[in-house]
């Protein structure tokens, strides 16, 4: 994106319904190292079910959308965007099911067992 910064947060959540998106994440934020100088890198993240709609549209109409999406909250222009990827990730957040507790107290106890193990991020809680 042509601009120096985004935002002074790293993550930022969008928990209404509007502008539609899980939430951004401005990685210069967390390490300046990760977008060129005077520039920034922005990731719009989402969520959808497996078979949704959402996942059948092709990249270059997602891209569009959700750049919309999020310069649809004044953060920024469409124009200073220069550069669009879309990653699709399966699998990518845990699915909390009722009863889920004992499962993942067995699974636990099995890890537990595993010296020198150290389970990290939401997947490794999971």
């Amino acid at each position: 994106m042509r601009r120096p910064s985004l935002s002074a947060d790293t993550w930022l959540y969008f928990p209404q319904a509007e502008p539609a998106i899980t939430r951004a994440y401005e990685a210069k934020n967390f390490d300046p190292s990760l977008a060129p100088a005077g520039e920034t890198v922005v990731c719009i993240e989402n969520t959808a079910p497996a078979g949704d709609a959402e996942l059948r549209r092709n990249d270059t109409e997602v891209a569009a959308d959700y750049i919309g999406r999020l310069a649809a909250t004044g953060l920024f222009a469409p124009g200073e965007v220069d550069h669009r990827e879309v990653h699709r990730v399966d699998k990518a957040y845990p699915l909390y099911l009722v009863g889920y507790e004992e499962n993942l107290e067995r699974i636990w106890a099995g890890l537990r067992a595993v010296r020198n193990l150290i389970p990290l991020g939401r997947q490794g809680l999971f």
